[in-house]
């Protein structure tokens, strides 16, 4: 028998495989995007031919340990780097799809820090995040729903629908702690005092072709969403660890950063951190949303969805 102890960690901490599995799919996914994206300039960044070549790495004062691991530091041809590029893109593929799922993690992670440390002077905070992100699905059973692997597994083998460990911890208060670290950070008087950090935002170099929709916004509407971003980023992640109907807790601080972050992608031209911070966000998300809340919102679609799962499983374990 549980104690009360036990449930609240339950509740906090543990996370659905649907919900995990939906992460898994979306990790790969923003793997395989950011690397077919960074291959636009694969000369210019990755080489020996471009702005950053091997010998100013290792020639400076500091090197750090990540380098010393690269892969990509072992040779500056551009035919090394495609190799590279194309291996970090097969292994975040066969991470989505989740196909030897443990195996294709450790590739994509591995592959995608050697190519952070290549070159750190095009990197941003949603690529720490990441491979930050790859490392904790190391220590979680990602593949255990909607995978290749799932559909491998004897028919006898149970499976729980939540998994309640210490990584599943970590990944949990790692997110959270992005969101409560950054209140600190924001101790000016745009933020506390004069609250005109959005008024500057929307006018500033990396704003993005949708911020003029602002401009027309009065500047107390501008101060107004100032204090608005403040709570959301602040007590947006206290949500997930309310004790009293905490599904449904945890959804509602879910549509809260995913409104947040929609804001961002609109006005916002901040590379691949919004599709990241999307991808984490998807591990709060309660049984609630796939047991009740989805069926009644799109339930043809789930029914299809699972119609065609059935066929796909029937497939695979035929010709397994």
């Amino acid at each position: 028998m549980e104690t009360s102890s036990q449930t609240l960690r339950s509740r906090f901490f543990s996370i659905d495989l649907r919900s995990l599995a939906l992460f898994r799919i979306g990790l790969g996914l923003v793997v395989l995007a950011d690397v077919i994206i960074r291959s636009v300039d694969l000369n210019a960044h990755y080489t020996d031919a471009g702005i950053l070549p091997r010998l100013a790495i290792f020639s400076g004062t500091e090197v750090s340990w990540r380098q010393f691991l690269s892969l990509h530091l072992l040779n500056g041809s551009v035919e090394w780097q495609a190799l590279l590029f194309t291996l970090n893109g097969a292994a975040a593929l066969a991470l989505m799809v989740g196909w030897r799922t443990r195996a294709a993690n450790v590739a994509t992670w591995f592959l995608y820090l050697s190519m952070y440390s290549r070159n750190e002077m095009v990197i941003q905070g949603s690529d720490r995040l990441t491979t930050l992100l790859l490392l904790w699905a190391l220590f979680l059973p990602t593949g255990a729903r909607w995978s290749i692997d799932a559909l491998r597994r004897p028919e006898n083998q149970e499976v729980p629908k939540r998994v309640l460990s210490w990584a599943s911890a970590a990944v949990i208060l790692q997110i959270c702690s992005i969101f409560w670290f950054t209140i600190p950070l924001k101790s000016g008087a745009e933020w506390t005092t004069d609250y005109n950090a959005v008024y500057f935002s929307v006018y500033c170099s990396w704003a993005s072709v949708m911020a003029p929709l602002f401009h027309s916004l009065s500047y107390e509407t501008l101060r107004t969403l100032t204090i608005i971003t403040l709570i959301a980023e602040g007590g947006t992640p206290f949500l997930f660890f309310v004790p009293y109907r905490s599904g449904w807790f945890r959804l509602t601080g879910c549509l809260l950063l995913a409104g947040m972050f929609l804001a961002f992608l609109g006005v916002f031209n901040i590379g691949m951190w919004v599709p990241v911070a999307f991808v984490a966000t998807a591990l709060f998300l309660p049984d609630i949303f796939w047991d009740t809340v989805l069926p009644r919102l799109w339930g043809g679609g789930v029914r299809r969805a699972e119609a065609l799962a059935s066929r796909i499983e029937h497939f695979a374990v035929t010709r397994v």
